[in-house]
């Protein structure tokens, strides 16, 4: 595809492209715009529906003061309270008819005024309350109905049924048994004693909440005075109805629904049966109706979709309602596409009106390029006449690209002149350069034999360095396995001295006890002479004793007999005298050897000590020469071992140096064929710059 009709399809595409990405991001922006101002306009109507709602708040609680302060409200409760106890709770006719009117009529005071008020504000239901959470009195609406009930007690209930703005002094009221649990239930938790303003929900019903203390007066002793006193308290309850769903959806122009969690309560939109909760958030006791923004969202009901703006409804902390206010997103998106509509029809008028705009400028502008590039192609196909300029006319971009090209030609004619006169002086010089290095090439060659023969001779040189290496490293070994054991003689021999010297030290007390030994020996050969002397003394004392028992005659026998035991007796002492005097002989004999022996054994021990200890100091010397000669062997096998490394640092530089010698005879190589590829290229130069007319 030629320039000419890229250029004249080109431009008005790409005016295109623009004109729909513009469309589609102007399309966007308007979207945009509807959608933040549909949101602004919900978020406005909310700030009015909220005033509303807190106005009804307020009016509320003003209702509910009115309603405990009407009549003197919290008197009679006060009275009630006061005159109530477990004896006259019973049945008001045991107590007569005077008594139960006293009290009725204080009921029917306080049921009336309470009617007034919630029948002029609209409160849907109120309940009296006494300290202790009991129920007293109560009022629900239902449409145009209106139900009020009191009980004293269990016995003692009555209720009415009538009609908004009746007359209550003209209506009947009827004892029952039992009052709804719905009107009649009794409080939960202890009793209030500050004003409260809430929401509030019944089932589907969602309402505002008010609950004011009921106070009374109390004579003080202390103050002389009457003070006040609380002794009960009223709630007042007044729905959303859906009067005034359909007032806030005419406030805020747009559709207006109620929804408790489980669904729809009241709605201008009842297609829409259930709102996301999951959108609110928890929030704290702090939480305030005029402080909560609306939550915006895009929802799709009944096949169309909204706008909606969110508004949570809290109390106590917990989120039992929402009010959701749809505006549709039909007019965002009418007023989207008109808007997109227009653009289209703008582009499009534009998009009609650029191609014969485009065409036209493009005609003008490529007759000039025509010409230009005819010049350029008689200066290409012809004889490469650098001499030949393009003809300059005109003044706008295309008469500066014929001058800049004559500028450009005129720099190519240089040029070309430079290189070929460039290229004979390169002939001439590739030509001395290429015997050059035909010269470094040879000297190249020769240095690298050399090289290569010194690097095979410290080849040699190294493995005979390694041998020697070797042996002195085991040499090395052999010297420090030596001075080892040397070593260990050295310990054994000063251990055998040790060993003679505890040996001396034994014989020694050997010899000592042998010499106390051959000292008891002659101490127990006196006590045996004692023995023996003693045996002598008895033998004759028998024998006298004998001589006597014979005198004695018959009255003797017995003490002769006494007499021949104890000669007996004395003779068998004599011989064991005797044999432990031959043992004792032997012994005396045995000992005096056994210290001839000890004495011969000491002799022995100095002898084999002083041997051991002139040998300790014998293997002390060797121990010493053997060190010496390890420590010189080590000495030696490390200066081997640094040998070693400088004939490897040697030979890796000279088979660096080989290499090197190797890399220059291939580098020389290389020239040569480069200076001839030069020279070639030179002579190429020459004849291309031939080919130009300068």
């Amino acid at each position: 595809m030629k320039l000419k009709t890229k250029l004249m399809l080109g431009v008005p595409s790409v005016l295109l492209i623009v004109m729909v990405v513009c469309t589609i991001l102007v399309s966007l922006i308007v979207y945009k715009q509807q959608r933040a101002a549909s949101n602004d306009s919900l978020d406005k109507s909310f700030k009015i529906i909220r005033q509303d709602m807190t106005e009804r708040q307020e009016k509320l609680a003003a209702a509910a003061r009115q309603m405990a302060t009407a009549q003197d409200l919290g008197i009679k409760v006060q009275f009630i309270q006061e005159n109530t106890d477990e004896e006259n709770s019973a049945d008001f006719s045991l107590f007569g008819s005077q008594y139960r009117s006293m009290f009725r009529s204080e009921y029917l005071t306080m049921a009336e005024s309470i009617f007034e008020v919630a029948s002029s504000s609209g409160v849907q239901e109120v309940r009296l309350y006494n300290l202790e959470g009991k129920f007293i009195l109560g009022l629900q609406t239902n449409g145009d109905n209106v139900t009020i009930a009191f009980a004293h007690n269990a016995e003692n209930q009555e209720m009415v049924e009538v009609k908004k703005g009746v007359n209550m002094a003209n209506v009947e009221w009827t004892e029952v048994d039992a009052i709804d649990p719905d009107i009649s239930r009794d409080w939960e938790g202890n009793a209030p004693t500050f004003a409260i303003e809430d929401f509030y929900t019944k089932g589907d019903r969602i309402g505002q909440f008010a609950l004011v203390p009921v106070m009374g007066a109390v004579y003080s002793d202390k103050l002389e005075d009457f003070e006040p006193r609380q002794f009960g308290f009223l709630t007042a309850v007044k729905y959303f109805e859906q009067q005034f769903v359909e007032r806030s959806a005419k406030i805020s122009d747009a559709n207006v629904n109620l929804f408790w969690p489980e669904g729809l309560s009241r709605g201008t939109l009842p297609a829409q049966q259930q709102c996301d909760f999951t959108l609110f958030e928890k929030v704290d006791d702090n939480w305030s109706l005029m402080a909560q923004d609306p939550i915006h969202s895009e929802v799709k009901i009944g096949g169309k979709n909204y706008f909606q703006a969110s508004l949570p409804l809290y109390a106590q902390s917990q989120c039992i309602g929402a009010l959701a206010s749809l505006t549709p997103m039909d007019l965002a998106r009418s007023n989207t596409w008109q808007v997109t509509w227009v653009l289209i029809v703008i582009f499009l008028v534009c998009t009609a009106v650029m191609f014969p705009v485009s065409f036209l400028a493009s005609k003008s502008i490529f007759s000039h390029v025509q010409e230009v590039v005819d010049n350029l192609r008689d200066i290409a196909e012809g004889d490469g006449d650098l001499t030949v300029r393009l003809n300059v006319e005109s003044k706008d971009e295309i008469g500066d690209l014929a001058r800049s090209f004559n500028v450009f030609i005129e720099k190519i004619h240089v040029i070309v002149s430079r290189i070929k006169e460039s290229a004979d002086a390169l002939a001439t010089s590739s030509s001395q350069i290429s015997a050059t290095s035909s010269q470094l090439s040879t000297s190249s060659m020769e240095t690298s034999t050399t090289v290569l023969e010194l690097s095979t001779t410290a080849e040699e040189v190294k493995q005979t360095t390694t041998v020697a290496n070797e042996k002195a490293e085991a040499v090395a070994r052999e010297a420090e396995a030596t001075a080892q054991i040397s070593e260990a003689g050295r310990k054994a021999t000063d251990d055998a001295v040790d060993g003679m010297q505890r040996i001396k030290e034994e014989m020694e007390y050997i010899a000592e006890s042998i010499v106390k030994l051959s000292e008891h020996t002659h101490s127990i050969g006196e006590i045996i002479d004692t023995v023996a002397d003693l045996a002598n003394e008895s033998n004759l004392l028998s024998v006298n004793a004998s001589i006597e028992a014979a005198k004695a005659g018959d009255f003797g026998k017995g003490f002769g007999v006494v007499a021949q035991e104890v000669k007996s007796l004395a003779d068998l002492s004599k011989q064991a005298t005797s044999q432990v005097r031959t043992i004792l002989n032997d012994i005396q004999t045995a000992t005096s050897a056994s210290v001839l022996a000890t004495e011969r054994g000491s002799k022995a021990v100095d002898m084999g000590e002083a041997l051991a200890s002139r040998s300790g100091e014998s293997i002390r010397a060797l121990e010493s020469s053997v060190q010496q000669a390890s420590n010189s062997a080590t000495q030696i096998a490390a200066s081997s071992q640094q040998q070693l490394v400088g004939i490897a640092q040697l030979s890796d530089a000279l088979d660096s140096i080989t290499e090197a010698s190797k890399q220059n005879s291939e580098g020389a190589k290389q020239l040569e064929s480069a200076t001839v590829q030069l020279h070639n290229l030179g002579q190429e130069l020459k004849e291309l710059a031939g080919r130009f007319r300068l």
